[in-house]
């Protein structure tokens, strides 16, 4: 990699850096980053001023931690938490069906404490009954409930997992009164009509659970699995599957270009942004589906401008994208986490393994696989306190399942909105592939390959530290 390339990525490391560590840090840095701003300025040697421009992204990381979340003073709707209020703001986003109820995030635009409603900022995430008023994305509503700070207990803070959102308050089970729709984006508005209009196809072309289980992996949708189904995906290590992420998006994307391969490369690369934005909308904007089209617009773009693409600057790229958006997805997200250490497994620890095992029956499923799970069982360990060191096994055999899933299940929804009696017949296919990994999922949850460890954080550092001499030591022979 040429040098001006190692000096970009280590400017962008060192504010993913300072990101990481600013938690740790009691004092403002901004002092700091003037400092290391001036001395960059000032100093006219090259690796001074490297040096200085270094340490300013670092800085700049701390800065931007500090000052992202906002204050929660009177004006914001946080610091009446623990009482009786009524609010009356809009919705914000696609509410989420869960098996007994209905969340949605309001945006909060009036409280009412005692007689009057006066203006307040702040975003509120609502639970509601399942069988109580429909409600969509852009509705303005009055909720009447006792807003709740969001609770923390040992194993996992609630708190820590909306702050990443800017939500610090929570309300359960509300009076909800509408007093308008179609308030939102149109956009969203339109886009949000034809993921209901898709998920009605999906439920009426397949039966549950097979029907969430599209849902989930074509929109998103997390309407509850059955709990039972759910667990033998985590017993089995292939939750992942279900849960959508830069795996689903690569699918399309391939789909994608395959149908349009006789397309000019800038006219391609137009339609993949198109699908990628309308995607990440459909699928609520996670970090992993963010990551994945981030990375895969970057090295589709590399080529127009006569360049080749790397798959390590474009993901060190993804990164400080993400977190200059939202600098806690680095501590509270670990999607994020996952996303991304699967991907760093994919791109350095699977060419390492290619050049020193010599090739073997599917080594090009295998050694993928295997990568992934090098650097993400440990993770998993540190977080869960459980793996499944053997998931490697039946995801060898699910994975090659999920394209041909998607791709039918895609043809038989779009056949659909034609004609129900072929998007019937076609969707006998996907039907087929889901019973077959329904058994196989079912037959490795039996065995005994759940195991109990959690790795404390020095041991997740000596492990990850220790996996990166290796192969720097190793390739140096």
């Amino acid at each position: 990699m040429e040098s001006s390339w190692k000096i970009f990525l280590t400017i962008l490391l060192a504010f993913i850096l300072g990101t990481i560590f600013a938690p740790y840090f009691e004092f403002n840095f901004l002092l700091s980053t003037l400092i290391s701003f001036f001395g960059f300025l000032l100093f006219k040697k090259k690796e001074l001023k490297i040096f200085w421009l270094i340490l300013l992204f670092f800085f700049l990381g701390i800065t931007r931690y500090q000052t992202f979340l906002p204050n929660l003073d009177k004006t914001h709707l946080a610091f009446y938490n623990d009482r009786k209020v009524k609010i009356k703001g809009i919705v914000i986003n696609y509410p989420e069906l869960r098996e007994k109820s209905i969340k949605f995030i309001l945006k909060a635009e009036e409280l009412k404490t005692t007689d009057q409603f006066f203006p307040i900022r702040g975003k509120v995430l609502v639970t509601a009954n399942l069988y109580s008023q429909p409600i969509k994305y852009g509705d303005r509503l009055i909720l009447e409930g006792f807003l709740k700070t969001p609770p923390e207990e040992k194993d996992f803070s609630y708190k820590n997992y909306l702050k990443r959102f800017k939500i610090f308050s929570i309300i359960n089970f509300p009076r909800i009164k509408k007093l308008e729709e179609k308030k939102g984006n149109f956009f969203y508005q339109i886009l949000f009509l034809l993921k209901d209009k898709i998920k009605e196809k999906i439920i009426k072309l397949f039966p549950e659970p097979f029907s969430s289980f599209i849902g989930a992996i074509l929109l998103g949708t997390k309407k509850a699995l059955p709990v039972e189904l759910k667990d033998k995906f985590i017993k089995t290590g292939t939750i992942h599957i279900v849960v959508i992420s830069g795996l689903h998006l690569m699918i399309l994307g391939g789909i994608l270009r395959e149908i349009f391969k006789n397309f000019s490369p800038k006219l391609f690369f137009l339609i993949l942004l198109g699908f990628i934005l309308i995607y990440i909308i459909f699928t609520g904007a996670k970090p992993s589906i963010l990551r994945a089209g981030i990375m895969t617009l970057l090295l589709s773009l590399a080529p127009l401008f006569g360049r080749k693409g790397n798959s390590l600057v474009a993901l060190i790229f993804a990164a400080f994208l993400l977190i200059l958006i939202n600098p806690l997805i680095v501590h509270f997200d670990l999607s994020f986490k996952l996303s991304f250490a699967a991907m760093v497994g994919l791109i350095l620890i699977n060419p390492f393994l290619r050049e020193k095992i010599n090739p073997f029956p599917l080594d090009y499923l295998i050694l993928p696989i295997l990568s992934v799970q090098l650097t993400t069982l440990p993770l998993i360990s540190y977080y869960f306190g459980k793996f499944t060191p053997f998931s490697i096994i039946p995801n060898i055999i699910i994975i090659p399942l999920l394209f041909p899933l998607i791709f039918f299940s895609l043809i038989s929804v779009g056949i659909c909105f034609f004609s129900f009696f072929l998007g019937k017949i076609f969707a006998i296919i996907p039907f087929l592939i889901l019973n077959i990994l329904f058994l196989i999922v079912d037959f490795f949850s039996s065995l005994p390959i759940y195991i109990s460890f959690k790795l404390n954080l020095i041991s997740l550092f000596i492990y990850y530290g220790g996996l990166f001499l290796l192969m720097k030591n190793v390739k140096r022979v």
